[in-house]
């Protein structure tokens, strides 16, 4: 198992793929800062505008449902406060509420487990692989590990130049934030582990991508949502049921460093749920399926 860990490893850093997410994480985590500050500065100089766009900050705020669609950073009234504490903590927040890690993990899984489906890598390998669900295993490895190189770059550039572009920068509350940063880890695993399993099923890599980005800008709140309209109509339970709450997608937006302890531990519940299932899922499809 750790010849093959290492092995994934080593085609993961063959992989130019690896490569370009990783500049573009890169990229996005030195442009977050440099929008915020430039829309800071415009604020400041027109008032008028500045209390529209606050205003109207607010009001999303407050009319918040269950349907998020796209991907947005900073999206809160707080950052153009006057003399506002500009937080390590908060910024790097924003990042990962964004999406843009999700959306490059998934890019990276199914690029990489599709390519060893679809080049014969697997039927290669059979005579060194007594189990097959062992690649599936050391797929999730490798992908766990492209998850925090992003995760970690993203922090630490957006940190660098948060501390560079503004003067009152602080750390913030580290101990709140190592909670809500492995409570994410947690359900971008089982979100990673769903890729894997339709890489597996299909093997395809443009239906797992589509579906995999479709779910992260948000499509799929208006599938759960309908679900939700359905059984609150039919069955009529006592408190407003929202199929949200129970998705991968739903706690990934649900989970902030505000967040109450109720919805970390559904979270934490959730995630481990849809891992355990979705890898013996996959596990299941690499034994049975005839290989290529």
């Amino acid at each position: 198992m750790l010849n093959l860990i290492k092995m994934e490893f080593f085609r993961a850093l063959k992989s130019k793929c690896t490569y370009v997410l990783i500049i573009l994480i890169a990229l996005f985590s030195i442009l977050n800062p440099i929008m915020l500050k430039l829309t800071i500065t415009m604020m400041n100089n027109s008032p008028e505008m500045k209390e529209s766009y606050t205003s109207a900050l607010d009001q999303s705020e407050q009319q918040q449902s269950d349907v998020n669609v796209g991907m947005s950073s900073y999206g809160s009234s707080k950052w153009y406060a006057d003399n506002y504490e500009f937080k390590i903590t908060d910024m790097s927040e924003e990042l990962l509420n964004g999406g843009f890690v999700v959306l490059f993990l998934v890019i990276f899984t199914v690029i990489f487990v599709s390519a060893e489906i679809k080049h014969g890598y697997v039927k290669n390998m059979l005579g060194q692989i007594y189990k097959r669900e062992k690649l599936v295993f050391a797929n999730g490895i490798i992908c766990m590990l492209m998850m925090l190189a992003m995760t970690v770059i993203s922090i630490i550039i957006t940190s660098l130049t948060g501390a560079l572009l503004f003067n009152n920068v602080v750390l913030g509350d580290v101990g709140n934030f190592c909670q809500y940063l492995l409570t994410k880890f947690l359900l971008y695993i089982a979100f990673t582990s769903l890729i894997i399993l339709l890489s597996y099923l299909v093997r395809s890599s443009a239906f797992p991508m589509v579906i995999g980005i479709c779910l992260q800008m948000g499509i799929g709140s208006l599938v759960y949502l309908l679900i939700s309209t359905v059984v609150n109509k039919v069955f009529k339970p006592d408190s407003t049921f929202s199929m949200q709450k129970y998705t991968i997608t739903g706690n990934i937006s649900a989970i902030t460093q505000d967040a109450s302890e109720h919805t970390y531990i559904r979270a934490i519940i959730v995630a481990l749920i849809y891992c355990t299932v979705f890898t013996f899922l996959a596990c299941t499809v690499a034994k049975k399926r005839d290989l290529k």
